[in-house]
């Protein structure tokens, strides 16, 4: 499918605060919220709706509040809307944690099951893929802008920071919104902006703050209210380009991601094979003046790189074998770990396996597609009893790894957190001493 579309330099014309240079504001609805004037700058006046609270949707309502929006958050789960609208933030981060305490917060925040009017609608749910064909599902999206359509008008921005195929804006959202709201007209009276999200979690509102920005807009338009928009909260760059670039620059992010990560899993697994220690292999290897290679591990999870390159995968008629041969490289590895696992135990007829750490990666309280619990659930299949902790989550009963290691016969750290090595290095002697086989195997 081939797309028209102006050049990226056609939509970032507009500086931060600067005004269109394509053609005038259509009458009925301008978005006069957002001046390039900071006398008539009055932020308060601006009804912002976030359609999903979690952990983009939540922050990004926050730092909004902050900068002096008048925000309504919009979940459909009513326990989340309850509490959050309480100050009690699900999300349990210093940064996030921080930004909820200050009275700005509490005076422009509200929250609700569903939409009302607004000026600027941002859409931050999530967009998952299907199990078994890995084929996206948009189902969450749909439901999110159908409930936010009837309360459209003239002089709307919609904004969707949600991760979605290429060419989903111009090739579904603007014919669905337009099917339900005939009296709208994009680029006339209503505008349509994609802007992905780029975080880590831990340290997300420092990430949404500072981090450069990739704004897709619909319209020259699009791309002047939407730059105009983040400039109030976002201090990194900010660059304007289309629609279809900027849903496909998300996707390649996360790809390259996955790609070396692969790389870095596969060699690990060669040198083991060839009885090469992987890490002084890797080590030596990035002396090398133009090689980065990552550190291997038992996989890949977290919500945005085992499924954004399955969307390029689904986008394109054409075999995209490189990113295909990454997704399952990374999604082999819980296998091997376990099987690696199941080999060590074997020689000390063992069946007790302690497990520390199921985030999906180091010092972050995120267990979304993690490959630590799918390697627990490939080790109970195999029939051991697995005692399971995530030390940085609430609500697991972790007290120490001494404490979780006793009687076990194998202590596995799937996850190495900070406090994890802090507490093997100072007290390995102790856990193993309570150990019935004294085995530690590290990942």
């Amino acid at each position: 499918m081939k797309y028209e579309r102006a050049s990226a330099a056609a939509y970032d014309q507009a500086g931060p605060g600067g005004a269109a240079t394509t053609r005038e504001r259509p009458a009925g609805g301008p978005l006069t919220l957002l001046s390039s004037d900071p006398e008539r700058d009055r932020r308060s006046d601006t009804r912002v709706a976030v359609i999903g609270l979690g952990q983009v949707g939540l922050p990004t309502a926050l730092l909004l509040c902050n900068a002096g929006f008048s925000v309504l958050g919009v979940d459909i789960d009513a326990e989340k809307v309850e509490r959050i609208g309480q100050g009690q933030m699900p999300v349990l981060e210093e940064g996030l944690l921080r930004i909820a305490g200050e009275p700005s917060v509490s005076s422009n925040l509200r929250t609700a099951t569903i939409p009302s009017s607004a000026d600027i609608f941002v859409v931050a749910v999530g967009t998952p893929i299907e199990s078994q064909t890995k084929a996206p599902d948009l189902s969450i999206l749909w439901n999110a802008l159908d409930s936010l359509t009837p309360h459209l008008h003239a002089g709307n921005l919609v904004i969707v920071e949600s991760t979605v195929p290429p060419g989903t804006c111009r090739r579904q959202i603007m014919p669905r919104i337009s099917s339900q709201r005939p009296d709208l007209k994009f680029g006339d009276s209503l505008f349509l902006a994609h802007c992905p999200e780029r975080v880590w979690p831990s340290n997300t509102i420092d990430e949404m703050v500072n981090n450069p920005r990739v704004i897709g807009a619909t319209c020259s338009e699009s791309g002047r209210l939407a730059k105009q928009f983040y400039a109030q909260f976002v201090k990194g760059e900010l660059r304007v380009t289309d629609d279809l670039t900027a849903e496909l620059c998300k996707l390649v992010e996360n790809s390259f991601r996955d790609v070396n990560i692969a790389f870095a899993n596969e060699i690990a697994s060669v040198a083991e094979e060839l009885g090469v220690d992987s890490d002084e292999l890797i080590e030596l290897a990035n002396m090398h003046p133009r090689v980065n290679i990552l550190r291997p591990g038992i996989g890949v999870g977290g919500h945005c790189i085992p499924v954004d390159p399955w969307f390029i995968v689904d986008a394109c008629s054409q075999p995209c074998w490189m990113i295909e041969a990454a997704r399952k490289v990374n999604d082999s590895k819980p296998q091997q770990v376990a099987e690696k696992v199941a080999s060590q135990l074997r020689q000390v007829d063992g069946n007790r396996i302690a497990v520390v750490g199921l985030a999906y990666k180091p010092n972050v309280a995120d267990m979304r597609g993690s490959p630590a619990i799918r390697v627990v659930q490939l080790l109970r299949e195999m029939g051991y009893e697995v005692t399971a902790k995530e030390p940085l989550v609430p609500g697991h009963g972790y007290t120490s790894l001494e404490h979780l290691a006793r009687g076990a016969d194998c202590l596995l750290v799937l996850v190495p957190h900070d406090c994890v090595v802090q507490e093997l290095n100072t007290r390995r002697a102790d856990i193993l001493r309570g150990m019935r086989h004294a085995m530690i195997l590290e990942f």
